[in-house]
């Protein structure tokens, strides 16, 4: 396996760093593409794509961010037809039931609180090391980008 294209969208330093000595500790190389805001990993998301540029095999999402929030950002993730199926786990602060619920229903893969604990990171290593083991809504399926 070549690893994943994973897409991180987080605005706080630290916990990028934190996902970033996850990646490099990892048996398996992933590329990771690191963005500050909501509206960055839309952009990233964005079109055309070339056998260069495709879309990541999955996102790690904060909620609480700036500008565009998390849940927001699911929300138009969705609704776009290329981008419906992507697997999204969340990484957050937010345990608040309401959070949790609202990304369930949006389709999450997984989410979890921060901070990460090694408990944590155990399981998001085996879900990066385990595409197959992505559990996405019955309703949705991968499917190619459009375009």
């Amino acid at each position: 396996m070549n690893g994943l294209h994973v897409l991180l969208i987080e605005d706080n330093d630290v916990d990028a760093e934190r996902v970033q000595r996850l990646f490099r500790r990892s048996r398996v190389q992933h590329e990771l593409m690191h963005v500050e805001n909501a509206q960055a990993g839309l952009d990233v998301l964005d079109g055309p794509f070339t056998p260069d540029k495709a879309l990541p095999d999955i996102i790690l999402l904060d909620l609480n961010l700036p500008g565009l929030n998390g849940l927001e950002f699911l929300e138009i993730l969705r609704n776009s037809e290329h981008t419906a199926s992507l697997p999204v786990c969340i990484l957050s602060s937010s345990n608040w039931h309401s959070d949790v619920d609202r990304a369930t229903a949006l389709g999450i893969t997984k989410y979890f609180v921060k901070p990460i604990s090694g408990k944590d990171i155990d399981q998001l290593s085996t879900l990066l090391g385990r595409p197959d083991s992505f559990a996405l809504p019955a309703k949705m399926t991968r499917r190619a980008p459009s375009g």
